[in-house]
């Protein structure tokens, strides 16, 4: 992926925002998928062509997000959503 495949419909997102949307898309198309573990930041930043900066910042708010986990020394990885968060979630859509 390069940064010509972030640009956003609404121009005035940060790059982080546009990172942070991407890798949510990519989640939730199932490229991703729960349990599975994201390529290191460094190499989510090339493939991004972003800064690290820039990558750390998308992946914090991604895991303040509830949508992926960071376990130190092992990585970053997409977060299973337990049964009980799926219907506290269905409940609030509604």
């Amino acid at each position: 992926m390069c940064s010509s495949d972030l640009k956003p419909s609404i121009s005035y997102l940060p790059k982080y925002a546009l990172v942070k949307n991407a890798l949510m898309y990519q989640i939730e198309k199932g490229q991703y998928k729960p349990g599975e573990q994201l390529p290191i930041e460094r190499e989510l930043a090339q493939m991004f062509d972003v800064s690290y900066v820039t990558m750390a910042r998308a992946l914090s708010e991604l895991k303040d997000a509830g949508i992926i986990e960071r376990r130190w020394g092992h990585g970053t990885f997409v977060r299973e959503v337990k049964r009980s968060e799926e219907h506290t979630s269905e409940l609030q859509s509604h």
